[in-house]
C-alpha cells in the first residue's frame, strides 16, 4: 500500500513585514505569488484565534488542544513569535501534493533576505495510504 505524502508552505515574515500584514501593498510581491498559486495567507497566529473561536462556540470541551492554543496566543512572547508565521492555502486547502508545494517555494524563495521573508518551511503535514484516502 503506498502514501501519499502532502505538504504545506509555511513563511517566517520579517519584523517589518509581519507588521504590515494586513497591508497588502506592503507585501505584494508576496500577495502577488500567492494569486498567482491561487493561494490564500493566513498567519500562525490568526489560525489559532479562528482555532479557538470555532472551539468555543462548539464546546472546548471537544478541542482537546483549546487550552494550550488559548494559552500559547495569550503569552505576548509566543504571539509575536505566531504573528510572523503564515501558511499558504492553496484552492482553499491547507495541505496539497508536493508538485504544487515546490512550484509556490521556487516562487517565494527569492525574496528571503530581501526584507519581507526570513525563511521558508515545507514540512510533510499528512501522510494518508490510497486506501484510507479512497474512504474519505
Amino acid at each position: 500500500m503506498s502514501q501519499i505524502l502532502e505538504y504545506q508552505i509555511r513563511a517566517t515574515l520579517t519584523d517589518a513585514a509581519a507588521q504590515a500584514y494586513f497591508d497588502e501593498s506592503s507585501l505584494s510581491p508576496i500577495h502577488e505569488i500567492a494569486l498567482r498559486h491561487r493561494a490564500g495567507i493566513i498567519s500562525q497566529y490568526d489560525a489559532f484565534l479562528a482555532y479557538c473561536f470555532d472551539a468555543e462556540q462548539q464546546g472546548v470541551e471537544l478541542s482537546p488542544l483549546y487550552r494550550r492554543t488559548r494559552a500559547a496566543i495569550a503569552d505576548p512572547i509566543k504571539a509575536a513569535r505566531y504573528r510572523k508565521v503564515v501558511t499558504f492555502y492553496v484552492d482553499g486547502q491547507r495541505l496539497y501534493p508536493r508538485a504544487v508545494a515546490d512550484a509556490l517555494e521556487a516562487e517565494l524563495s527569492p525574496l528571503i533576505g530581501g526584507g519581507l521573508i526570513e525563511r521558508i518551511d515545507k514540512p510533510i503535514c499528512c501522510l494518508q495510504s490510497q486506501a484510507n484516502q479512497a474512504l474519505n
